[in-house]
């Protein structure tokens, strides 16, 4: 049974293993399983992320779907209570078709304490789901509880009510679901990799990082487009930029300005910067992140205002 149990999780333990620094996963509850007795589905385990502790867990799409139920939620639970306890960042990468037919009405629970974990866990470690595969229902109301969710085009089916019952085509990255939308794994994977270099381990940690960029540099600011203004002011042009193609009227980011980590959140006098209703949106959900782990925020305006409509 064990060696079943690690033949069927290799697919899950791979994703991890590439999400990690090498040589440094270290697995947890690697032989827990169903009440049948076939593999939870889940692997968890934590490591360093370019020398930062993290933890993660990884859905195996290919074991039986990666079905849900409550033993996989006690898993993820443990995984939680640890990266608590430890001040370090969650990643999930969510790949799961449902919950398991064994567990009955106890997957409904589980799924309740998943999302009791990840509300409890926020504000005070950042999370970050990566969906790799199909990730829809209550599912998908927890890891869209997470800090930044990552998606991948063409893989991606994030949705609470699926597009073959609603008749709609889901558009993460457009409807505003999705931080970053990846080319494929290895590019989502890295970019949650970026977002964890920058971003603070927990809420009683202040990042700083050493560029050796000169703290008096001129800026010119000679330029029509607020991106290459942004690559001026932060240093060594350090600069990830978030929610990109959800908002062309604002540009929201992370950047390192005088070796401290900064919230961006610009507007972009290219389409003239005006405010709508999903650049506030945005605004609002990066400048609550920032309040919560106390990162100081630069805001760059030049807009005509804000946009008159309906909405």
């Amino acid at each position: 049974m064990v060696q079943n149990n690690e033949k069927v999780h290799s697919a899950a333990r791979d994703k991890l293993i590439s999400l990690f620094d090498g040589g440094t996963f270290v697995e947890l509850s690697a032989y827990s399983t169903r009440k049948d007795g076939e593999p939870l589905g889940v692997c968890c385990g934590y490591g360093a992320v370019r020398g930062a502790l993290v933890f993660a867990f990884a859905q195996d799409g290919g074991a039986d779907g990666g079905v849900f139920g409550d033993r996989q939620a006690r898993k993820i639970e443990s995984l939680y209570s640890l990266a608590v306890k430890n001040g370090a960042p969650v990643v999930g990468i969510f790949d799961s078709k449902g919950v398991s037919v064994f567990d009955g009405a106890e997957a409904l629970g589980a799924y309740g304490r998943l999302m009791k974990e990840v509300s409890e866990a926020s504000g005070i470690i950042p999370q970050i789901a990566v969906i790799d595969g199909v990730c829809g229902g209550a599912a998908a109301v927890a890891a869209a509880m997470f800090d930044f969710v990552i998606t991948i085009k063409d893989k991606s089916k994030f949705f609470v009510k699926a597009p073959f019952v609603t008749g709609e085509k889901t558009d993460n990255k457009s409807a505003g679901h999705s931080c970053y939308e990846a080319l494929g794994l290895p590019d989502a994977l890295d970019f949650a990799r970026k977002l964890i270099s920058v971003l603070p381990s927990n809420n009683a940690d202040i990042v700083f990082s050493k560029t050796g960029d000169d703290m008096n540099r001129i800026v010119s600011g000679q330029t029509a487009d607020i991106r290459d203004l942004l690559l001026e002011i932060c240093d060594c042009g350090s600069f990830v930029r978030l929610f990109e193609g959800y908002s062309e009227k604002m540009i929201f980011g992370f950047c390192i300005i005088g070796d401290i980590i900064t919230g961006v959140i610009a507007s972009n006098s290219k389409t003239d910067g005006a405010l709508d209703i999903r650049s506030v949106r945005a605004a609002a959900k990066l400048m609550s992140f920032c309040d919560s782990f106390s990162i100081p925020v630069l805001t760059v305006v030049d807009s005509v205002g804000a946009v008159v409509s309906a909405e």
